[in-house]
């Protein structure tokens, strides 16, 4: 079968692992685009990445652009001809630039008028002579975290050198030019062990003879390669891998032919904490931990990272690394990684017995001699902000907690900035302090907390399990949210250096888990007072409370209609009540279409009426002059009788008291006209429309909804 396919290969330097999958998806979206704007047909899609190469593969790629018919409006028909029928210079000036001649001419109808126009039948141009022009400019407009310039005079950027240009069409080379090179019919294979050029026939020869050179070219097929190795050698020597989904998805894009191994390493070493040696593989060296069973080596409370010790699952002596390349027979590759990361052991083991010869709390002074941030202060002084922030919101919020005993946590849990562990092992901070606090006796609350008032560290990070730790990590998250925004720092649309995004979200989402009533402006407010610089905290906190906001809604409208979280977002500034009205709008808009629609019809008319109306006198009932307009004044004293009964936080049971009144000011509106010369009936009407549409607009902008037909 002849080869109906295009195949493009730019090989490069190696390019970071994280850079990759958004250039696959660049890859694949920019040429469909390219060959759809071109009309060109073609079969399915799909790009690939190993360390040095991106790779597109397209199937069934017409040879030919398809035949198009363009159509071009011209003058009016009155205006492209004189009295006696021959063209005008409108028409002739019309033609001259569509390339058309008289006989092309056509009338076109647009709505009740006549234009000329012409009809030009464009034929197909061929495909490769389009994608010579058009590929160079892909490859060029591809964009990637951080670009290299790698030739003299060349303005052209890429995310590591470009080394060579494979490029095939139906088979045959097609010589593309771009970043200096002219595209052939050669590339290489792995690197290591078959780095020699070799000469590419067609697309599928391509995929079978990267196959025999050790270069799998789908990611998904080096994952699953990964996963099946992995759990093949932990079988036969019955440990468990922990496969995290993120460095799985990191090794995948820094290998071309991935062979796991299984290395080992000291024993002794298993009385770091787990959490270091864990770090040191995962984080620094890029290897999978293994669990198992551990004999003979003595493990104190804490040394797993969690505070409790688990012998049947405790972390083994050894690791799983992989390799680029074959299976280490020899076991050279494996020894060889055992020796780099023994040195990491030791260096982590030096660093954690010099860390046990002082406490956290002989710690704390040292953090008065650390910048925090510029206007700012220490961290011993974000330590004392953060401690005023903690007694200020556990009565706030209702909780219960012993602030004498625990409030200084606060100072805790910044100590472990300044052990050695930390500096090395930066990822560590407040675990560290967890396995401190818990190695010298502090009790258990505290210990958490230090480690969970961090979180959530991120989307699928948990929230804090204990009381103690939510509290801290919602005073430590406010402090740096009022303190950045005082001293003029934002998170721009590309960058957040100092995580006040995840501050915020993470605000939101502690006070939902926890089902926690704040009014978080006027927390905010509050909380001024801890900062020395408190002036410029309280005319920051408009500001930093809308960016709270933000996220807030973004996050609720994850689970929730856009316009079911407009709705409710500007009535409160107290995020459970925001979260409960949106899901009452959620549950009670599905009990029945027809009731919800009247309501939204006429809340909104109700507020469209009033909305400008200005120092309407108090209602009179005296001047009402129909039935309708007493029903509706009886029905509202019903309902603000009935509304008292219901608790304030039954946002569900207030809506649907709220349902009810639809139907009375939806008769008003139909048997009553409100704009009637009389000024006293016409301000009693509008008064009584503005005392319904505030106790609407008491509970949601019920104008913001849209009414479906």
């Amino acid at each position: 079968m002849s080869d109906r396919d295009l195949l493009l290969e730019i090989g490069t330097e190696e390019i970071p692992a994280r850079f990759l999958p958004p250039a696959i998806r660049q890859v694949e979206e920019s040429s469909r685009k390219l060959l759809t704007d071109q009309r060109i047909t073609f079969g399915k899609i799909q790009a690939y990445a190993t360390p040095c190469r991106l790779i597109l593969h397209i199937e069934t790629v017409a040879a030919l652009a398809e035949t198009h018919v363009i159509e071009k409006s011209g003058p009016p028909l009155e205006s492209a001809y004189d009295a006696s029928g021959r063209p005008t210079q409108a028409l002739a000036g019309f033609l001259k630039s569509a390339g058309a001649s008289e006989k092309d001419v056509v009338e076109i109808q647009k709505k009740d008028r006549k234009f000329v126009g012409v009809r030009l039948t464009e034929k197909g141009r061929p495909t490769a002579g389009i994608l010579k022009e058009s590929l160079p400019v892909l490859l060029t407009s591809l964009h990637f975290p951080k670009n290299m310039r790698w030739r003299t005079n060349d303005p052209t950027v890429f995310a590591r050198p470009v080394r060579n240009l494979l490029c095939l069409l139906h088979g045959k080379p097609l010589k593309i030019a771009a970043f200096g090179l002219t595209a052939g019919d050669r590339t290489t294979g792995n690197k290591f062990f078959h780095p020699s050029p070799f000469r590419v026939t067609s697309s599928a020869a391509y995929f079978l003879e990267m196959k025999k050179r050790m270069v799998v070219v789908s990611g998904a097929d080096r994952r699953d390669k990964i996963l099946k190795d992995a759990a093949r050698i932990a079988k036969l020597r019955r440990l468990s891998p922990e496969l995290a989904d993120d460095l799985v998805n990191e090794v995948v894009y820094l290998t071309e032919f991935p062979t796991v191994l299984l290395g080992d390493f000291n024993p002794e070493f298993l009385k770091i904490p787990d959490i270091v040696l864990k770090s040191a593989m995962s984080h620094h060296q890029r290897y999978f931990p293994v669990t198992g069973r551990t004999k003979g080596i003595p493990r104190s409370p804490g040394m797993d990272g969690s505070g409790l010790t688990d012998a049947k699952g405790c972390l083994a002596p050894h690791f799983l690394v992989v390799r680029n390349g074959p299976a280490d027979s020899k076991r050279l590759v494996a020894k060889g990684n055992g020796r780099v990361l023994a040195a990491r052991f030791s260096d982590a083991k030096y660093f954690f017995e010099t860390d046990r010869k002082k406490n956290l709390a002989d710690r704390i002074d040292g953090l008065k001699g650390v910048v925090y941030l510029q206007g700012l202060g220490t961290l011993h002084d974000r330590a004392a902000r953060v401690r005023s922030l903690l007694v200020q919101l556990a009565p706030r919020l209702g909780v219960d907690i012993d602030l004498a005993r625990f409030a200084d946590v606060a100072f805790l849990c910044k100590a472990d900035l300044l052990t050695e562990v930390v500096r090395e092992f930066p990822e560590l901070q407040g675990l560290m302090g967890q396995i401190y606090a818990s190695l010298e006796g502090q009790p258990r609350e505290i210990a958490d907390a230090i480690a969970e008032h961090y979180q959530p560290k991120g989307a699928q990070d948990p929230v804090p399990a204990s009381t103690l730790g939510a509290l801290l990590a919602l005073a430590d998250k406010f402090e740096l949210l009022l303190g950045a925004f005082s001293i003029g720092i934002r998170p721009s649309a590309s960058a957040d250096p100092y995580g006040l995004r995840r501050a915020a979200i993470g605000i939101a989402r502690i006070l939902l888990a926890r089902a926690w009533h704040l009014p978080v402006r006027k927390f905010a407010e509050e909380a001024s007072s801890a900062f020395s610089n408190s002036e410029a905290v309280r005319k920051a906190v408009p500001e930093a409370m809308d960016f709270f906001r933000a996220r807030l809604e973004a996050q609720l409208k994850e689970s929730h209609p856009a316009e079911f979280v407009a709705a409710c977002l500007n009535v409160s500034d107290d995020p459970c009540e925001v979260a409960g009205k949106v899901a009452a709008f959620s549950k009670v808009s599905a009990e029945g279409k027809e009731k919800w629609v009247t309501l939204l019809r006429t809340a909104k008319r109700a507020y469209n009426i009033v909305k400008a109306e200005k120092n309407l006198p108090a209602l009179n009932p005296a001047l009402f002059q129909q039935d309708e307009e007493r029903a509706l004044h009886r029905a509202i004293l019903d309902w603000r009788a009935h509304v008292q009964s219901i608790p304030d936080r039954k946002y569900t049971e207030r809506l649907r008291s709220i349902l009810q009144m639809a139907e009375p000011l939806h008769r008003f509106f139909e048997k009553v006209f409100v704009m009637v010369e009389d000024a006293a009936v016409r301000q009693t009407r509008l008064a009584l429309i503005k005392t319904i549409s505030d106790a609407f607009r008491s509970y949601a902008e019920f104008d913001r909804i849209a009414v479906g037909d």
